[in-house]
């Protein structure tokens, strides 16, 4: 089972996706971030983490990820251009 907790910055009011068929959680919040443009920051920082962050979210199990979004990166001063930094 998959599930993605999204948290707004703003309200802090999560809502839930359950399991889409043939979806891992990165198809997922790529998805999301292409129609909202609210994840940039999220998915450089999964892409800029050690390699194995990837392959696991990217793989088959059971994850839930409170997924900030841009605005909560934004907050400590991080976005998709410098989060990097953060793993250095």
């Amino acid at each position: 089972m998959l599930s993605l907790l999204f948290v707004s910055a703003a309200a802090f009011a999560p809502f839930a996706l359950a399991d889409p068929p043939g979806k891992n959680i990165v198809d997922v919040v790529s998805e999301i971030n292409a129609d909202t443009g609210e994840f940039s920051t999220l998915l450089a920082a999964i892409s800029a983490a050690d390699p194995a962050v990837l392959n696991t979210l990217s793989g088959d199990g059971q994850f839930t990820v409170f997924a900030p979004t841009d605005a909560a990166f934004r907050v400590i001063e991080m976005d998709k251009d410098n989060v990097g930094t953060a793993f250095r």
